[in-house]
């Protein structure tokens, strides 16, 4: 099965959701920070979907790329060729920095769902509460929305990790006995990521050294974080590495105890897939969160969570308490049946079905 997939250049590569079966054209709309070498890209980006769409099974985009790209597929779309048309929808906008940027991010979000609910085959979600929305809100036909949730790899986020790396880890990181807590992911304002540090300078308050928190990503918090952890002198009970690549987070999460999800009850956040909440489940690892329906509709009913009451930092605080008392309640071995329905096997058999069955 072969398919373009247009996407832009933040987006996730196709071959991270679905490799099985697929032969996947990877199309970046990227380009530089000028206008001009926006449209230059776009331009080349558009003859090169021309001349592809010819020979594909489908092509799917994202939302940034429809409003440009859509034209010279539906030219192919009248002739002897035409490929399946998906919308692949990952989110919707968040944190896109400015009155002006949220503005221009949203109408682009509403015009492409209005484009696909008349051009498109489908438009897949990512999440049924994100379908849900869009259904209401952009009168997605319910026999055009799908879904396309985020998949974990089950081969890369494996618990049988070896023990002596994971050992040499955790003494070049000084966790030492501790209770170890972590979270991995974008480092935003919107995430909670400064409740997360408070809640652990409220732990330092309580002379509660029996705990560390990993905190590992990237993003525009880094500098904020440093200078916080200095400030307060947190240095023994904060650990922030560089960012690491994939393999090296899969030794990170199983040197950890626990996974701490500080993002709060917010639209952009509602309606997600936490790809990090399905790479530790996986790893049988349990997680301290606050009972957004994005992750109750991945865990439900299964004792693998310890929900917060709040995400404020004497939430946060307050939640790591409570875990450190009964933890032993938990059952995250069964964490890797969960993940194993978002498998990236799992999401190629699902895409094969949007695709093969054509509305």
């Amino acid at each position: 099965m072969r398919v373009i997939f247009g996407r832009a250049p933040n987006a996730r590569k196709p071959s991270s959701y679905v490799t099985p079966g697929f032969t996947f054209d990877d199309i970046v709309l990227a380009g530089g920070n000028s206008a001009l070498s926006k449209a230059r890209y776009i331009l080349v980006a558009f003859f090169r979907v021309a001349r592809m769409a010819g020979s594909v099974d489908c092509i799917i985009m994202t939302p940034h790329l429809v409003p440009f790209l859509l034209p010279a597929v539906l030219v192919r779309r009248v002739t002897t060729h035409s490929p399946v048309l998906l919308l692949r929808m990952s989110t919707n906008p968040v944190e896109t920095g400015g009155l002006i940027s949220t503005i221009v991010m949203k109408f682009l979000y509403q015009l492409s769902v209005r484009l696909a609910n008349v051009f498109f085959d489908k438009t897949l979600f990512i999440s049924p509460m994100l379908r849900d929305y869009y259904c209401a809100l952009s009168h997605v036909p319910r026999q055009k929305a799908g879904l396309w949730p985020t998949s974990v790899d089950l081969h890369l986020f494996d618990p049988n990790v070896s023990s002596r790396r994971v050992r040499l880890l955790k003494e070049r990181l000084g966790v030492g006995d501790r209770v170890c807590l972590m979270y991995h992911g974008s480092l935003s304002r919107s995430r909670g990521i400064m409740e997360l540090l408070e809640a652990m300078r409220l732990l330092k308050q309580e002379k509660r050294r029996d705990v560390v928190l990993i905190l590992l990503g990237l993003g525009p918090l880094r500098e904020e974080i440093r200078r916080y952890i200095q400030s307060e002198g947190l240095q023994d009970m904060v650990i922030f590495p560089e960012p690491v690549e994939r393999n090296e987070l899969v030794e990170h999460i199983a040197l950890s105890d626990v996974e701490v999800l500080p993002i709060p009850d917010h639209e952009w956040w509602r309606y997600q897939n936490f790809v990090k909440v399905l790479e530790c489940l996986a790893m049988n690892k349990p997680l301290i969160a606050f009972p957004l329906p994005a992750v109750r509709a991945i865990v439900g009913d299964m004792p693998v969570v310890y929900w917060l009451r709040g995400t404020e930092g004497s939430d946060i605080a307050e939640g790591i308490l409570g875990y450190l008392r009964t933890r032993d309640s938990l059952r995250p071995s069964l964490g890797r049946s969960i993940a194993s329905r978002y498998s990236v096997d799992a999401a190629a058999e699902n895409l094969l079905v949007d695709i093969t069955e054509r509305n």
